[in-house]
């Protein structure tokens, strides 16, 4: 019988509770109870559990058995032309594009800050604020430390001002992940150069299909890939349940 949950090892070390999530994206009361009774069993604090969105039952087993919906996870995505390899964007005088650098990270990650308050993480308050902030930092600093593929640097008159991170899936399929933009800077269309920037370096690399993440309320963020021509993949929904572990544990004493 395979594993109705896992634990997440990553999750767990970094937010300092026991984390959890169900395997696959469908759930029945069957599954749900197995689900619960894992938990138990592992004392994990927090389950995650992305749902499809189109699996009703899926839905309402979920908020029958106290799974709280923090994030509605919309899934872009847009096939590359050959032709994209290795195309520069149109940037303004003094602006351009290169690979980060390891000395880049503090600034990346000074970007990441507050960037990302659209996320699950920070609609779910269980999680503390101060600890949202800093997964993002770390994510990006470890992307510059060779866990993305490639991190492209918007820099402006020598200075790193904007990023974005890229991934190879597999040999035909990439990712564009997270991305950042000095405040000042938004709204003159250089976070759209960044994107063409990684469109035509996936492209350069046989990147066939390209997929983008972003949640339902980033408004902004759906515009711009509407731009560039993604289209809608997929919508999912991400439910998280809490355990009141102590609680737990004076009943089965």
């Amino acid at each position: 019988m395979n594993p109705v949950c896992e634990l997440l090892e990553w999750d767990t070390r970094f937010f300092g509770v026991r984390v959890g999530r169900v395997v696959g994206h469908r759930l029945d009361d069957a599954a749900a109870r197995q689900a619960l009774s894992w938990c138990a069993a592992e004392r994990v604090d927090c389950l995650y559990f992305l749902a499809d969105a189109d699996s009703e039952e899926s839905v309402a087993a979920a908020e029958r058995h106290g799974f709280g919906l923090k994030d509605v996870r919309l899934t872009y995505q847009r096939r590359l032309e050959p032709s994209l390899a290795g195309a520069a964007p149109d940037l303004p005088p003094g602006v351009f594009i290169r690979p980060s650098r390891p000395d880049d990270a503090p600034v990346l990650e000074a970007i990441a800050e507050g960037t990302y308050t659209d996320s699950r993480f920070y609609f779910d308050r269980r999680f503390p604020r101060a600890l949202a902030d800093k997964l993002y930092r770390t994510w990006v600093r470890q992307s510059v430390a060779g866990q993305a593929d490639v991190v492209l640097v918007l820099e402006d008159r020598g200075r790193a001002v904007g990023f974005i991170t890229c991934h190879l899936t597999d040999a035909r399929e990439g990712r564009c992940g997270l991305s950042g933009l000095e405040p000042g800077l938004r709204g003159r269309g250089l976070g759209l150069r960044l994107y063409e920037a990684a469109l035509g370096w996936l492209a350069g690399r046989g990147v066939e299909v390209v997929v983008y993440v972003t949640q339902a309320r980033n408004i902004r963020a759906q515009r711009l890939f509407q731009r560039l021509g993604f289209l809608s993949h997929s919508t999912q929904l991400w439910y998280h349940k809490w355990f009141d572990r102590a609680a737990l544990d004076r009943g089965a004493a």
